[in-house]
């Protein structure tokens, strides 16, 4: 797979420029940790020596060890968008791969603590799945559902049955409200998850970038503004 490191990024520029390149690129390998862990305890945290294209097998993984500092990423990215002298396709690619595979797992990462709560979520960490599903509906569902749902509409035609009638639609309403919910999510993490793997390949062709960014964007997805403000500086230059 494609993998960048600072010693490919410094020698793409031009030789007078290359210290200023240096100092800027280091700040994005910078920002890159791999977290070690004992347990909960963390043991070290180390930069990144080279950032490679990561493929799925990798990504429940890196949810746990992987810490992309976006602040410092974009704010690096800012200072390359106004230094053309210091472009070059490497520098493009990291750039875009990174951010686009950071915005990826935050919003997955998000989504997960928000349907598992906070003690769910922590152990689902662990032990590391292998294979990564970007598929939340399955989390959304407890044990305990079905069975309360059934029991509810029981009592309801029990009482009475125009309570059974009412309860049982109301089920049927929240759990295709619900179904909906998720199908929507689960679209837009597919489309983001799709948006990151078409960038395999450090040949990119903007008008492509762009159209998935934007596919991605409509069905839900948001990237930060910088992405969209790299990918016009190179449609305006290089567009194929």
């Amino acid at each position: 797979m494609q993998t960048i490191t600072l010693n490919d990024l410094v020698s793409s520029i031009p030789t007078g420029e290359r210290a200023a390149a240096e100092a800027l690129f280091e700040r994005v390998f910078e920002s890159l940790n791999w977290i070690q862990t004992s347990g909960k305890t963390i043991e070290e945290i180390s930069p990144l020596k080279q950032w490679v294209h990561r493929q799925t097998s990798e990504i429940e993984a890196d949810m746990v060890y992987l810490h992309i500092d976006r602040v410092k990423v974009l704010a690096a990215l800012s200072e390359y968008l106004s230094a053309p002298e210091l472009r070059s396709k490497q520098a493009d690619w990291l750039f875009l791969n990174v951010l686009v595979y950071a915005e990826y797992i935050a919003t997955v990462s998000e989504l997960r603590l928000k349907i598992l709560g906070l003690e769910r979520y922590t152990n689902s960490l662990n032990p590391q799945k292998k294979e990564h599903s970007s598929d939340i509906a399955s989390m959304a569902i407890r044990p305990w559902h079905v069975p309360i749902a059934l029991l509810c509409m029981a009592i309801g035609w029990t009482i009475h049955p125009i309570v059974g009638v009412g309860g049982t639609a109301y089920a049927l309403y929240y759990a295709h409200r619900k179904q909906q919910v998720s199908k929507t999510i689960n679209t837009t993490i597919s489309s983001m998850l799709q948006t990151y793997l078409s960038l395999n390949t450090i040949d990119l062709g903007w008008n492509s970038v762009s159209a998935n960014l934007k596919r991605s964007s409509d069905v839900g997805a948001i990237w930060d503004a910088s992405l969209y403000a790299l990918v016009e500086s190179r449609l305006r230059t290089s567009p194929t």
